[in-house]
């Protein structure tokens, strides 16, 4: 199982290409570039770079989208702008050779969600990948006290979502800290969430909360994600920690404790 380290980890990292340098440093070579970053320019550069491996995580080319705005968004404008950034993200994938794609269906503010609108767009979206060839993931999200949309964050409404879509390339980015907020305020059962949508899931996102509130902390050996990563249905899923605001030594350590995880012999 690989494990990647995303961008967005490392404290103060507004350039995205100087962060991958300095992974590629301390000998991290499956990279996920994430979305927290001013500045993208450059990437190219990350061709030259031997036996890297990348995925992204969008929208991650530097421009956040405005709250509220995402596919299934009301307002047309706000779902056509969205679109138009994942299809460059998805486009930008390809050129680097990364190996897959994901990104936040909905964002904080969405607080009415239009299903069908939300659907055509993806479908859009997935036209675009096929073409490429880069796989797809959509994240089951809840905002904690950022605002809850009430919408894809429960196991069902995924898979509803990945069958009615259709395509192949439609797959689902498992969050095990937006997991952790809708089992403690959704009362939601982890186990049966994971079960439903392993077979669906390209990767898992890997970070620690308090319960309340989207915190992006370390990990240690008793957080909850650290117990569901060991569940066999993930015992294949490449692995991304995304815990944020770390120094590098802290990552280093965050990375030898998630190797330490999902060894194949500690699955359950």
């Amino acid at each position: 199982m690989a494990v990647y380290v995303s961008t967005s980890c490392l404290k103060g990292g507004r350039d995205a290409l100087t962060v991958v340098r300095k992974y590629v440093d301390s000998g991290i070579r499956h990279i996920e570039l994430g979305s927290a970053h001013a500045s993208t320019v450059g990437l190219n550069e990350l061709l030259t770079f031997p036996g890297l491996r990348l995925a992204a995580h969008g929208t991650f080319t530097g421009r956040m989208a405005p709250r509220g705005t995402s596919l299934f968004s009301r307002d047309d404008q706000a779902r056509l702008t969205q679109i138009k950034q994942i299809k460059e993200d998805i486009r930008l994938c390809s050129a680097l050779g990364a190996g897959f794609y994901t990104f936040h269906p909905l964002a904080p503010g969405d607080t009415d969600p239009d299903w069908q609108a939300g659907v055509t767009a993806l479908r859009e979206v997935i036209r675009e990948a096929e073409e490429v060839g880069i796989p797809v993931g959509i994240e089951n999200v809840h905002y904690g006290k950022l605002g809850h949309t009430g919408l894809l964050d429960r196991a069902e409404e995924l898979q509803s979502l990945i069958r009615e879509v259709g395509s192949p390339m439609l797959k689902i980015l498992l969050d095990l800290g937006h997991l952790k907020l809708a089992a403690v305020q959704e009362r939601l059962d982890p186990f049966h969430f994971i079960r439903l949508l392993a077979p669906y899931t390209i990767a898992i996102h890997m970070h620690d909360n308090d319960g309340k509130t989207d915190g992006h902390w370390p990990l240690n050996a008793d957080s909850e994600a650290a117990q569901w990563i060991k569940m066999s249905e993930l015992s294949n899923i490449p692995v991304i920690l995304e815990a944020t605001r770390q120094t590098m030594p802290e990552i280093l350590h965050q990375l030898a404790l998630l190797e330490w995880l999902i060894r194949e012999d500690s699955h359950v």
